[in-house]
């Protein structure tokens, strides 16, 4: 046997079958995970940036949850506790108040770029209803017709 079937049979071998059914998760769910692994892609740890800096960094997604999603300044201090940034109610709201003037601008990019995200997942969901009711319907008919040619 030569070198390459064997290297071909082990990547085989390694390949593994799903047991189960296929997990599926919410709408919801898949918006809030990519919120939080933007949180994390900016790499926050204390030692690196204060955590004014560290809001500062975050201040556009921070708008974004106060604009888009109407989320208190409390819901948005536990979000941000959640992913390892720990603040008071009242400094959240004293560090949007102040920065969000000068970075406004970048703060509203990034609410019309969830903006387009979101109608886009919309749409999808929605797409994927109509579908849904496409195949009941169509089952529903041809269980219909088999009764029928009874």
């Amino acid at each position: 046997m030569s070198t390459e079937d064997t290297k071909s049979n082990l990547k085989q071998e390694k390949v593994r079958t799903r047991k189960g059914p296929i997990r599926r998760i919410s709408g919801e769910q898949f918006l809030i995970m990519g919120d939080v692994l933007d949180i994390y892609a900016l790499g926050l740890n204390p030692i690196e940036q204060t955590q004014r800096q560290a809001f500062r960094k975050l201040l556009p997604n921070v708008h974004v949850m106060r604009i888009l999603h109407k989320n208190s300044f409390k819901t948005i201090t536990a979000a941000l506790a959640q992913c390892g940034l720990k603040l008071s109610v009242s400094t959240v709201r004293v560090y949007y108040s102040k920065m969000l003037p000068k970075y406004q601008a970048e703060c509203d990019l990034r609410l019309v770029e969830a903006e387009k995200n979101s109608l886009k997942f919309q749409i999808l969901y929605e797409n994927q209803i109509r579908e849904r009711i496409f195949q009941s319907a169509l089952a529903v008919k041809e269980q219909r017709d088999s009764d029928e040619s009874w």
